[in-house]
């Protein structure tokens, strides 16, 4: 039986700092919490051996190359049930050559996917079962002589089924990303359900975002 908590309780933070070099390789150090139902996400790892929990985060990192070189989990099961995770890890070739520079991913780790096209007449509610709040603090380092020519769109998205937020902001060879977003538990009407796929449709589209790199 899995308990129900408020939307507030179902907490996700995530910290990184990835430094880039020159070729668009990828080192990185990253801490995330969660909390509530949110503690599912890794509550399956909880009885693997060191090499199935490696095998599995890369599967669920699965947008990017994840050379894993430490990794540790902890678990509290209490009344909010909660888990940490840190990666250390490295990504050849995150960065890709481009017309006078290198275009990176704004996010490594997090692409929300599109929603299916909302085709035909839905008779069914759309029931949101468990709603979330999650925060990406992403610090990107840069390193050398090198400067961001392009910068990724701020964003703020506002729907009945949550909010996302996205804000960039550039100091010295740092980047600081950083992406926030909710999703309301509910039951909605089917006539809505053109609205949620075209609310997780930008989200997914901001989520893919890219900044350019130059010397």
């Amino acid at each position: 039986h899995t308990p129900r908590y408020r939307d507030s309780l179902n907490v996700q933070r995530r910290t990184a700092w990835l430094t880039l070099d020159p070729a668009g390789a990828l080192a990185a150090r990253m801490t995330t919490r969660f909390e509530g139902l949110r503690y599912l996400k890794r509550a399956a790892l909880e009885t693997m051996d060191t090499r199935d929990r490696i095998r599995n985060i890369r599967s669920l990192y699965g947008y990017i190359e994840m050379n894993i070189d430490t990794l540790r989990l902890r678990f509290f099961k209490q009344a909010l049930p909660s888990a940490t995770e840190y990666v250390r890890f490295s990504s050849p070739n995150y960065g890709a050559p481009a017309a006078g520079g290198m275009t990176v991913p704004v996010n490594p780790v997090k692409v929300t996917p599109a929603s299916g096209a909302a085709t035909g007449h839905r008779v069914n509610d759309v029931v949101i079962m468990r709603g979330f709040r999650t925060t990406d603090s992403l610090h990107f380092v840069l390193g050398g002589a090198r400067k961001v020519s392009m910068m990724p769109a701020a964003a703020h998205l506002e729907s009945p089924f949550g909010t996302y937020d996205a804000s960039v902001r550039l100091a010295g060879d740092e980047l600081l990303y950083v992406r926030r977003f909710r999703l309301n538990s509910g039951r909605y009407p089917p006539a809505d359900y053109a609205k949620l796929v075209d609310f997780l449709t930008r989200v997914s589209t901001y989520d893919k975002q890219s900044f350019l790199v130059s010397r």
